[in-house]
């Protein structure tokens, strides 16, 4: 799976590949979203992908167009209840209720990543260092 990018100018949370999503359903064709490069591309369905033990996001857009996976930090805050935190190389994802932490990501040239624990998942810098910007 490719890195999830926290995106905090991105409306809704967003990825190229429909097969890590669940419960996809899709769409009619006629909504599209503005990407950073100014284009528009089609949304072809939504579905859900839980990306650790906290952090489950629902109505994921699937945009075939798009090389990345977006993590909308508005979207998240509002969805999951929760406030990001910056700080110099990361930013943590906090449950307002609980205040536990429920997720963080990592600065990798420029970006930053989603951590997951994940067997299959490069090293950071591996992937930062393939990673094309949307």
């Amino acid at each position: 799976m490719k890195p999830w990018i926290v995106g905090t100018g991105a409306s809704d949370h967003m990825t190229g590949d429909a097969a890590i999503l669940q419960n996809y359903k899709p769409s009619n064709g006629h909504s599209s979203v503005h990407i950073a490069d100014g284009s528009k591309s089609k949304i072809a369905g939504t579905g859900s992908i839980k990306l650790t033990k906290d952090l489950y996001l629902d109505s994921v857009l699937h945009v075939p167009n798009l090389d990345c996976n977006l993590l909308s930090i508005r979207k998240l805050a509002r969805d999951l209840q929760c406030v990001t935190k910056f700080y110099p190389n990361l930013c943590a994802f906090q449950d307002l209720k609980s205040g536990k932490m429920i997720g963080s990501a990592e600065l990798c040239s420029g970006l930053y990543l989603l951590l997951v624990a994940n067997s299959q998942t490069k090293s950071l810098k591996q992937v930062a260092f393939s990673l094309r910007v949307c």
